[in-house]
């Protein structure tokens, strides 16, 4: 009934046959294909999330969210981030009506590039066939990468809140409390991760959607290797 209801004997089980469909679906071409697709989206998908921000944010507001965000990611993210939200706040007030989504259309339809890849390779891998129509099949590679916009962008408002948190509750409540509020950014960082690669299994293949509770096992894993290796 759950993923916690197997012994160890079939998750030892589970964990053979994995690594023999591994090899048998050619798992390292897949993901080479996916980082090829993955890394031509990437400059479309940041315009969109930081597009989107501008839309609501000001310079001031900016370097005041950056001065709290250089705390908690490397420096030099944080300083590509903040450039690239100073510059579309700066310039997206010029930017509107029509040409504003047209703008926001071809950075999602250079991110769904991206998530037509991620579909078809868990076809591949849950051994089914894409029966979908063109339409239909448009229209759920557009809602997984708006999906994935939505999260960047919650992931970086959240980190803001959490690193302001941080700094005025240590002043008020002690220094005990920055490593709490430490604790929650990585505890959203991984929840919305986790949440991210679940609802791409399961609404990406072309299949009668997989139950959470089998998803989340695996998209908790995929998140915690992923921080691992960034």
């Amino acid at each position: 009934s759950s993923p916690l209801a197997l012994s160890w004997r079939s998750w030892v089980r589970v964990l053979k046959r994995a690594y023999i469909m591994a090899g048998f679906h050619e798992l390292g071409l897949l993901a080479a294909g996916m980082a090829f697709y993955v890394f031509l989206a990437i400059t479309p998908l940041i315009a969109a999330i930081v597009m989107i921000y501008g839309l609501i944010g000001d310079p001031a507001t900016v370097q005041a969210q950056m001065t709290m965000i250089v705390s908690i990611v490397p420096p030099e993210a944080a300083k590509l981030i903040e450039g690239q939200l100073l510059q579309i706040v700066t310039t997206s007030k010029d930017v509107t009506g029509l040409a504003l989504i047209l703008a926001l259309f071809f950075a999602v339809f250079g991110g769904m590039r991206a998530a037509s890849g991620m579909i078809s390779a868990l076809n591949i891998i849950n051994e089914e066939r894409e029966t979908r129509s063109f339409f239909h099949l448009t229209f759920r590679a557009a809602s997984l990468t708006i999906a994935a916009i939505l999260i960047s962008l919650t992931g970086l408002l959240s980190g803001g809140v959490f690193a302001w948190l941080q700094t005025q509750t240590s002043v008020l409540l002690g220094a005990s409390t920055t490593s709490l509020f430490k604790l929650l950014t990585w505890a959203g960082a991984i929840a919305l991760g986790t949440g991210g690669f679940a609802l791409i299994m399961r609404y990406g293949p072309d299949r009668r959607p997989a139950k959470w509770r089998w998803l989340i096992p695996g998209a908790l894993l995929a998140t915690t290797l992923w921080i691992l290796v960034s």
